[in-house]
């Protein structure tokens, strides 16, 4: 239970480093914990979609955008598939 209350700041965490690395130009260690941290949002949408699917989708935006801007075409399109059901946490 405390790891559950825990994860949304850890995954707000994660995605702020993204944040702090993108800024300094540190793209690709941003994409790392972007992708991490998106990880940790799709098992929060699943746990609570009506507090976390929209925050889920945005950063799911955000981080196909990316790969768009890099030119990695194939990655952001693998991220339109839907996601892996499984969950450890899901009962």
């Amino acid at each position: 239970m405390r790891t559950r209350r825990r994860r949304p700041r850890h995954t707000n965490a994660l995605n702020s480093y993204g944040n702090s690395l993108r800024d300094l130009g540190r793209h690709q260690e941003a994409l790392t914990y972007d992708r991490e941290a998106l990880e940790l949002y799709a098992i929060l949408a699943r746990s609570d979609p009506d507090l976390y699917e929209k925050t889920y989708q945005h950063h799911l935006a955000e981080l196909r955008r990316t790969y768009d801007l890099r030119g990695d075409h194939s990655t952001s399109i693998s991220l339109h598939l839907p996601r892996d059901t499984k969950d450890s946490d899901q009962p």
